[in-house]
């Protein structure tokens, strides 16, 4: 079993039933210039009487057996945390938090926390790439570019989750949310209003760009003319027609090619249905305190 350049791992079981000692031991297979580490660890099975029946016998036998490799797993992980650390780079911050991609694995990261260098895997469904936060640095999945970097993609699905940290679609209909998972625990989550779930780009889209899977009219609840009279304001915008929505402060409807979306005033704002514009609050009386 290799563990890595200077790491000896050493595990000692006892088996007292018979007063014999096993070892298990890995050889250093890289032979490193550095002096070798070695981890030892030993189990003490209880003795097992000498009346015993073959059943009670065996079942130490499997306690013996059980501990052994438990303990070589638990080493071996020790062992591998100690390795990736003597790769990693230095922390070149004392200050703060930073995080660096690992040269060869994509779930696994390096995290300075105040000068402090620690190895990080991403959780299930995440990986690494500087660039996303979803979790501890880590992004979903599908929005990582690992270049070279390996990756472990295996799903430890969950009731309504294929993986622990995941986006899926709330229906194999069109609609207007969709499931978030963290944890394993799936959230439902809506979309903006007027928009509808795209499991493509696993966001939220504009429902005439997902025809004729999604219904446009039926998702804003809005037919858009076939033609708009001239000396109307709504012919000012062509060839976008806008519209208001009785009794909507902060939203309006405009058509795309014959197609309803339903548009949201930015931050602070609020429409005004004369002009059919998004203006401040104070110019918009009956919609100041809305």
């Amino acid at each position: 079993m290799a563990t890595g350049p200077g790491l000896r791992v050493l595990v000692i079981v006892i088996r007292s039933h018979t007063d014999r000692l096993f070892w298990y031991q890995t050889e250093n297979l890289c032979h490193s210039t550095h002096t070798a580490s070695t981890v030892v660890a030993a189990a003490i099975v209880p003795r097992a009487s000498a009346a015993g029946s073959s059943t009670t016998r065996g079942r130490y036998t499997d306690t013996m057996t059980t501990s052994a490799f438990t303990i070589l797993a638990l080493c071996v992980a020790y062992a591998h945390a100690g390795i990736l650390l003597q790769n990693a780079p230095a922390c070149p911050e004392q200050y703060g938090v930073q995080a660096y991609a690992h040269p060869e694995l994509c779930d696994q990261f390096f995290l300075c926390t105040n000068g402090t260098l620690t190895v990080e895997t991403c959780e299930n469904g995440l990986l690494f790439d500087g660039k996303g936060a979803v979790h501890n640095h880590c992004n979903y999945h599908w929005a990582v570019d690992c270049g070279e970097r390996k990756a472990d993609l295996t799903p430890y699905s969950s009731p309504g989750c294929e993986y622990q940290f995941g986006i899926y679609p709330d229906s194999a209909e069109c609609s207007t949310s969709y499931i978030k998972c963290a944890f394993g625990v799936p959230h439902q989550e809506p979309c903006t209003p007027g928009l509808v779930y795209d499991e493509r780009t696993h966001g939220c889209n504009w429902p005439d760009l997902l025809q004729p899977f999604c219904n446009p009219e039926a998702v804003v609840g809005f037919k858009c003319p076939t033609k708009v009279p001239a000396n109307t304001q709504s012919a000012k915008f062509w060839p976008f027609p806008r519209f208001p929505v009785p009794g909507d402060c902060y939203r309006l409807i405009t058509c795309v090619e014959g197609n309803p979306r339903l548009i949201t005033c930015g931050e602070g704002k609020v429409f005004d249905d004369q002009n059919l514009t998004c203006e401040d609050p104070e110019l918009v009386p009956h919609c100041a305190h809305a």
